[in-house]
C-alpha cells in the first residue's frame, strides 16, 4: 500500500517567474570600449642599443546599440604622456570589435604605463564615455 507523500508545511514550492527580457543591443547609441591590450610584459634594451620596440594589440569593441562612424584612437605612454596614434577606424557595427596593432619605442629603462583610448577625438556620440583602459608595463 502506498503512503501519501508527506509535505512539510515549512517548505514552499519554488515557482518560476517570467521576467521581462533584457533589452537587446538593437537600438540606442553606440558604446565604444577598449576590451583588451596585449603585448610584452617586460622588455630589455639590448646592450649597445639605445632603445627597444614592443608590439602591442589593442581591441576596441562597440557594445552599444548602433553603429559608429569613423573614429580615431590613441595609446598613451607614461611617464611623459606620449600619445601614440593608433589606426583610425571607419566604423563598427553593434557587437563588432577590431584589433589595432602598434609598435611602441622605449628609450630608457623605467616602469611604464600604457593607456588606450577609443574615440580619442570624441567623434562618436556614445551611451557612456568610459573608453579608456590602462595597463601597466615594466620596461
Amino acid at each position: 500500500m502506498r503512503r501519501p507523500a508527506h509535505r512539510c508545511p515549512s517548505r514552499r514550492r519554488s515557482r518560476r517567474l517570467r521576467l521581462p527580457r533584457p533589452a537587446t543591443a538593437t537600438t540606442g547609441l553606440p558604446d565604444l570600449i577598449v576590451a583588451n591590450i596585449s603585448g610584452p610584459q617586460a622588455l630589455v634594451i639590448p646592450s649597445g642599443s639605445s632603445q627597444v620596440v614592443g608590439t602591442f594589440a589593442v581591441t576596441v569593441s562597440n557594445v552599444g546599440g548602433s553603429g559608429t562612424g569613423q573614429f580615431s584612437n590613441v595609446l598613451v605612454r607614461s611617464p611623459g604622456n606620449v600619445a601614440i596614434p593608433l589606426a583610425a577606424v571607419s566604423g563598427l557595427d553593434p557587437g563588432e570589435s577590431i584589433i589595432l596593432t602598434v609598435d611602441v619605442t622605449f628609450d630608457a629603462p623605467a616602469n611604464y604605463t600604457l593607456q588606450a583610448q577609443a574615440d580619442s577625438g570624441h567623434n562618436v556620440s556614445e551611451r557612456t564615455m568610459a573608453t579608456t583602459r590602462p595597463i601597466s608595463r615594466s620596461r
